[in-house]
């Protein structure tokens, strides 16, 4: 069996770190090694990742001095430390079935051409109550990032065939290249659709198992949870940045594309007017050029500048 590096990031999630630890080292597929790394956390996650520090299994247990301000940091530092052939970036407020990683490994190793495999997705809330379970409606199967158009459905179209989050997801280390660890940790918000893009769109095949074996939580004490100009303005210029490495390969673009780009470029600079000072206009007009007029999308930005207390 190959081995496969698990990696834990923590922060401020106590509550669900002793359900989560436990989790992965009682997966039914054992020839794992874990990594858990805790960024700086001020609740009691070092008390319950110090319970584990003796277990055979853990080959890694890092707390960080002060808040690396970015989960994607902690991504790296994982990445750089981990040495199976495989990788799982297990957050630290989610779970998942016993045997999601025996199904991911077995589909990885019958097809060494595979860059990952990821499985359907179920939301939950802090006391395991289900929000959703997934719409997507794909069979289990492999795919074409390319000629299958996963990214534009995905990042233009907003199709729930996605990957959701790193949790439900397990991919080949080998192919996380050197502009993923180097530029990934500078994002705050969208670091991981910057890392499945730059995997997936140099390895595109990969294969979804259309069962939900990975359980996401939502809460308040979340990334994705965090609002404000700052936030906003950050969000949408990563979002802006993807947009622009979509453009350089020459994938598909039409309206609907054209349309979600220009409203992360036109945001990205209202935000930017509000913080800075001094937007980018001819981007900004090229970009409205491009969105045209959507009273819904600007209300929600004069929103956030209004309501936003830090600024």
């Amino acid at each position: 069996m190959s081995l496969v590096s698990i990696i834990i990031p923590n922060y401020n999630h106590a509550q669900f770190l002793e359900r989560r630890i436990d989790n992965v080292l009682n997966q039914s597929y054992e020839n794992i090694n874990v990594i858990i790394l805790d960024d700086a956390s001020n609740d009691n996650s070092q008390e319950i990742i110090n319970s584990y520090k003796n277990h055979r299994q853990i080959s890694h247990i890092i707390f960080n001095e002060s808040n690396s301000g970015s989960p994607f940091i902690q991504w790296r530092k994982g990445l750089e430390l981990a040495t199976g052939k495989y990788v799982w970036i297990a957050e630290s407020d989610d779970y998942s079935k016993p045997d999601f990683l025996e199904k991911c490994i077995r589909v990885l190793e019958e097809d060494e051409s595979l860059a990952l495999a990821f499985c359907d997705t179920v939301a939950v809330d802090s006391n395991d109550q289900k929000l959703s379970v997934g719409n997507n409606r794909k069979l289990s199967d492999r795919y074409n990032a390319i000629e299958d158009n996963f990214f534009y459905n995905w990042f233009f179209l907003n199709d729930s065939f996605r990957i959701l989050n790193a949790s439900s997801c397990v991919f080949r280390r080998s192919y996380v290249n050197e502009r993923i660890l180097e530029e990934c940790p500078q994002f705050k918000f969208a670091g991981d659709k910057f890392f499945w893009f730059n995997l997936i769109s140099e390895h595109p095949l990969f294969y979804y198992i259309a069962e939900p074996l990975n359980y996401q939580r939502y809460h308040n004490n979340t990334t994705r949870a965090r609002h404000g100009v700052l936030s906003e303005y950050q969000r949408n210029q990563e979002l802006s940045i993807i947009y622009a490495d979509y453009r350089k390969l020459n994938l598909p673009l039409d309206k609907p594309a054209y349309r979600e780009i220009g409203k992360r470029i036109v945001a990205t600079n209202l935000y930017g007017i509000f913080l800075f000072k001094f937007p980018n206009l001819v981007k900004m007009f090229k970009g409205m050029a491009m969105v045209g007029i959507d009273i819904k999308y600007y209300k929600k930005i004069l929103k956030t500048i209004l309501t936003d207390k830090n600024h």
